[in-house]
């Protein structure tokens, strides 16, 4: 088990699930014309749930 993160944004402590929002979310791929594709569909989009700032994303 690791120890709490902190956000690089506001320096909240992220310990558990509790201090996050998650929503579901698309992974794309960018090819180099620039076109845009749905590359897959199984990703979490994860947030400090303090400032709302970017932390990750999690794949089940």
């Amino acid at each position: 088990m690791s120890g709490p993160v902190s956000c690089p944004q506001c320096g909240e402590t992220i310990e558990s699930t509790d201090d996050l929002e998650a929503e579901e979310t698309h992974e794309l791929d960018v090819d180099e014309d620039g076109s845009v594709s749905v590359y897959s569909d199984d990703g979490t989009f994860y947030r400090c749930r303090a400032c709302r700032g970017a932390l990750g994303v999690g794949h089940s």
